[in-house]
């Protein structure tokens, strides 16, 4: 019984002690995310002997013209991240989990599987100019944030559930969502969207501003805009704050083919 009772007050003290002092289950407090300067001794020891993650990289093939991304549509909370820019000296693909991907070459095109049982990893994209087309299938929700300088034909499909958020200006030549997919769409800076919807959902949130988006619909397909932005969308970049400084958030949306469940005001 004796020893009963130390055991129990034995494990409440623990449990308090980790409570009082959280830095002993290896959470560190720092100032911000950027600059990771510890806020006490503890976080500061700790930061000292913990081995930093490095992010690992595969050479994307010479001559691949297509990527296709394929994931398990798996996805724990809030989205992870795509960034697309231009390297024409290294391209390749980089991430934290590199090894959550399985990468296969078919002729011109890079096919990247997202490992089942894994979630969808955030990675970066560093695409060459002979890589002219993005095919997103099955994937689950997913940030994409394109630079202005990748010229890319994107394709959405397969249940896929993707935020394009342009940040800065973009060169998509043309955009296709298809097979019961999602898009939205936010902080896009661009004169044109060309895009072609089948049986799919797009959503338009008041962060953007386009001249002209021409969309096509096929299908049970509807683009909508939208009187707020979504959960996952972030509105503290610094250069959209800049750029409606400078002009009112817009999109004219000009739909063709079946309009049978298009509306705007919905």
């Amino acid at each position: 019984m004796k020893i009963y009772t130390i055991l129990i007050s034995a494990s409440i003290a623990l449990t308090i002690l980790l409570i009082a002092i959280p830095q002993l289950t290896a959470t560190v407090f720092v100032n911000n995310k950027k600059e990771k300067i510890p806020t006490d001794w503890l976080s500061a020891i700790i930061l000292k002997f913990e081995k930093p993650i490095e992010k690992q990289s595969y050479s994307i093939p010479t001559g691949t013209k297509v990527i296709k991304i394929t994931g398990n549509n798996n996805y724990l909370f809030g989205y992870s991240t795509m960034n697309i820019s231009a390297n024409n000296q290294h391209p390749k693909i980089s991430s934290f989990e590199l090894d959550h991907l399985l990468f296969t070459t078919n002729k011109d095109t890079l096919l990247v599987k997202i490992k089942e049982g894994y979630f969808n990893p955030s990675i970066a994209l560093e695409l060459s100019s002979n890589t002219n087309n993005i095919v997103l299938n099955n994937i689950g929700i997913v940030k994409l944030l394109p630079t202005d300088k990748p010229s890319l034909e994107l394709a959405i499909e397969n249940k896929s559930d993707i935020i394009l958020s342009g940040e800065h200006q973009f060169s998509l030549k043309n955009i296709t969502v298809k097979d019961r997919s999602t898009l939205t769409l936010t902080h896009c800076i661009v004169p044109n969207i060309d895009m072609k919807i089948y049986n799919s959902m797009v959503y338009v949130d008041p962060l953007n501003a386009i001249d002209s988006l021409r969309a096509s619909l096929i299908g049970k397909s509807n683009i909508k805009r939208q009187k707020q932005t979504s959960n996952y969308v972030d509105n503290n970049f610094e250069s959209l704050q800049l750029e409606k400084e400078k002009q009112q958030m817009y999109v004219n949306i000009y739909p063709t083919g079946n309009l049978s469940y298009y509306n705007l005001n919905k």
